[in-house]
C-alpha cells in the first residue's frame, strides 16, 4: 500500500482508512497508524486473507479500529 498515494486522497468528508491484508502478508501499518492519527481516522482491515497472519506480534483484523474476516474459501 502506497502511503503517500493514500494520503494525497484523503478531503474532508474521509472518514477512515481501509486496508486490505493480501495472501497472509500484512500492510505496513506503522505509516497507515501515523497518517490516520494525524488526520483524526478510523482504519478499517480486510483480513480475509490473512487468517492467523500476524504483524508486530498482533494478530490482522486486530489491528485497526475495525476488523473483517471471512471464512469461506476463495473460487478460482
Amino acid at each position: 500500500m502506497d502511503v503517500s498515494a493514500v494520503g494525497a486522497r484523503i478531503t474532508p468528508k474521509t472518514r477512515a482508512i481501509m486496508v486490505v491484508h493480501m495472501y497472509g502478508h500484512p500492510v505496513n501499518m506503522e505509516p497507515i497508524w501515523d497518517l490516520a492519527q494525524r488526520h483524526g481516522l478510523a482504519i478499517i482491515e480486510d483480513a480475509a486473507e490473512a487468517h492467523g497472519a500476524e504483524y508486530r506480534g498482533r494478530r490482522c483484523g486486530g489491528l485497526g479500529d475495525l476488523g473483517c474476516l471471512v471464512f469461506s474459501r476463495t473460487r478460482s
